[in-house]
């Protein structure tokens, strides 16, 4: 899988494969799993909290979320190119 699709689909996965995840693996995934919460919940907050379809709020929030993650997880894998990890005990 290209590293764009998967910065697309996976964000933690791009950085873990193609990045330095010690250092960007956790950021990214928060705000990744954030954005999956959010349109999970904007799916279901309004038909569960008795009213009608669906809250667009949220959904926009969590797509913004993801967007985020992905842009976020593209910039660590190609700046990851450029400069390589820091591994520990090296100085």
């Amino acid at each position: 899988m290209s590293r764009n699709l998967l910065a697309l689909l996976a964000p933690p996965v791009a950085v873990c494969r193609f990045g330095c995840a010690e250092c960007m693996a956790a950021p990214v995934a928060v705000c990744w799993l954030a954005g999956i919460v959010a349109l999970g919940a904007g799916a279901l907050i309004a038909p569960l909290g008795g009213g009608e379809g669906v809250s667009w709020k949220i959904v926009a929030v969590g797509l913004v979320l993801w967007a985020t993650g992905s842009l976020w997880s593209l910039l660590a894998t190609r700046s990851s190119l450029d400069q390589p990890c820091p591994r520990p005990g090296s100085r």
